[in-house]
C-alpha cells in the first residue's frame, strides 16, 4: 500500500498493516513490474538524503525496503503510474504529460493525444493494451499508446486484472469490462470515496479516503473491509 508517508504491507490474516522500513517518503505513483517496484513522488521530509523534491522514477528490488533512482530524477512527479511486463506509463502532473517506457522504467518518451490523466492501468496479459482515465471518460489503447479511443464515460480510477478491467468513480460505483477494456457494465459499489484500486484474478481491492481498504471476491458485487490504515 503506497501512501504519502511511506509504503505499507498487509498479509492475509493480519490484523494491521506494517510499515516497510523506516522511510516516510511520499510514493505518489506506484506500480509493480514482476519482482521490481516502481515509484514516483517526493523524498522523506525528515531524511531526503540529497534527493531532489521530485524524485522522478525510483525502483525497489527488495520489496520496498530500499529505493534507488532509475530515471528522470528531479524532472517529473508521476501522479499516476502503471505497468506490466516491461511496459510502464506515467502521468506527470506538473507538466500535464503522459509518458511511456518500454524498458521497465529506465527510459521514457512522451505520449501524444492524452491529457489530464486521473488514473492508468496496463493489461498484465497484453502489455500493449492500456487504460487512461480522464475527465472525459476512459480511454483505451491497444497498440502501445499510438492510438486511443473512448470506451466508457465513467470518470474515476482504473485497474486491469488478468480476467477483467475495472473502474470506480467518485461516487464509489464499480464498472467492469472483460479483458479487452471495451465494453463496460455496472457491477456494484464501495462504501466511500475511492482513492486507489487494484485487481488480481480473483480479487478487487479499493482503498477509501477514510483509510479503509475493502475487497471483493465476487466480481465487484459486494465488498468487505480488509483493514483500516
Amino acid at each position: 500500500i503506497a501512501t504519502h508517508s511511506g509504503l505499507w504491507q498487509h498479509n492475509d490474516g493480519d490484523e494491521q498493516a506494517e510499515r516497510i522500513g523506516e522511510s516516510r517518503r511520499d510514493i505518489m505513483g506506484f506500480t509493480a513490474l514482476s519482482d521490481r517496484l516502481l515509484g514516483s513522488g517526493h523524498p522523506d521530509p525528515m531524511n531526503s538524503q540529497g534527493e531532489p523534491g521530485n524524485v522522478g522514477v525510483i525502483e525497489s528490488t527488495d520489496d520496498g525496503n530500499s529505493w534507488q533512482a532509475v530515471a528522470l530524477s528531479g524532472e517529473v512527479d508521476f501522479h499516476a503510474l502503471a505497468g506490466a511486463g516491461k511496459i510502464a506509463y506515467g502521468y506527470d502532473g506538473a507538466t500535464d504529460r503522459l509518458m511511456r517506457s518500454t524498458d521497465a522504467g529506465r527510459t521514457w518518451k512522451a505520449v501524444t493525444g492524452v491529457d489530464a490523466v486521473i488514473s492508468l492501468a496496463v493489461s498484465p496479459k497484453q502489455n500493449e493494451r492500456a487504460l487512461a482515465s480522464t475527465p472525459q471518460g476512459i480511454l483505451l489503447t491497444s497498440d502501445g499508446g499510438r492510438n486511443w479511443s473512448t470506451t466508457d464515460t465513467a470518470v474515476g480510477l482504473v485497474a486491469f486484472g488478468p480476467l477483467n478491467a475495472w473502474s470506480v468513480d467518485g461516487e464509489g460505483r464499480i464498472r467492469r469490462s472483460d479483458a479487452s477494456g471495451r465494453q463496460w457494465q455496472t457491477a456494484g459499489s464501495v462504501p466511500g470515496v475511492p482513492v486507489a484500486i487494484a485487481a488480481t484474478s480473483n480479487r478487487l481491492v479499493v482503498a477509501l479516503e477514510d483509510g479503509q481498504v475493502v475487497e471483493s471476491s465476487d466480481n465487484g458485487a459486494t465488498f468487505t473491509k480488509r483493514l483500516t490504515l
